[in-house]
């Protein structure tokens, strides 16, 4: 994980810099999510399964990714997502909750 974060930081156009941390399991992340909503204190960025991704949408603590994706300067990404991520969203996959995007898959996608 520190690798792939390092690899990041040295590459991206944006100077943007990643602070990776191992916080336990899903279920430890899920307990310290709730927690963090709770107080305020929120990561940037957090693993989740997508029932638990979809306990925090409704407390407007999740950002819809292609706010980002298809910002101009931030992302720009033609064909957004898709293009990012070929044959997303996997068949099955619960992509969107109340008309957001707000994951994306962090396995192979087929």
């Amino acid at each position: 994980m520190a690798q792939m974060a390092g690899d990041f930081d040295a590459a991206n156009a944006w100077h943007v810099t990643i602070d990776a941390q191992y916080q336990g399991s899903y279920g430890e992340i899920y307990q310290k999510m709730l927690a963090a909503i709770a107080s305020g204190g929120l990561p940037g960025l957090v693993v989740a399964y997508q029932n638990q991704a979809a306990t925090y949408q409704p407390t407007n603590t999740l950002v819809d990714v292609n706010t980002y994706v298809n910002d101009p300067e931030w992302g720009g990404v033609p064909g957004g997502i898709r293009r990012l991520f070929p044959g997303y969203p996997p068949i099955g996959y619960q992509r969107t909750i109340r008309g957001h995007e707000d994951g994306v898959p962090h396995g192979p996608v087929h």
